[in-house]
């Protein structure tokens, strides 16, 4: 963790980290596939499932992308924040977890 103006930041990989110990996948080895939709983005990007633990964890991994949102509709200009991935469409992901999860 680094210290910041707005206290403790923690990792992408220290917060996947977290859930997969919530949720019992601690030792766990997830289903992985590769995505490169737009070999023009910079990177690929690599879902991870874990499913074997108490409640289903996913992680995706950015190849070579900055802060913004990734999207395969919506393209963002690369001023500050870095490249856009380009291979998923974010809005889509999170949908289909909250839906997941609603009862």
């Amino acid at each position: 963790k680094r210290k910041c103006e707005r206290g403790y930041v923690a990792s992408a990989k220290e917060t996947v980290d977290f859930w997969l110990r919530m949720n019992g996948h601690a030792n766990s080895t997830p289903a992985s596939r590769t995505v490169e939709l737009d070999k023009r983005d910079g990177g690929t990007a690599i879902e991870s499932k874990f499913s074997s633990g108490s409640a289903p964890v996913t992680a995706w991994m950015l190849n070579g992308a900055g802060h913004p949102v990734p999207s395969t509709t919506v393209k963002v200009r690369p001023f500050i924040v870095g490249k856009q991935n380009r291979d998923i469409e974010f809005a889509r992901e999170a949908w289909a977890f909250f839906e997941s999860i609603l009862p």
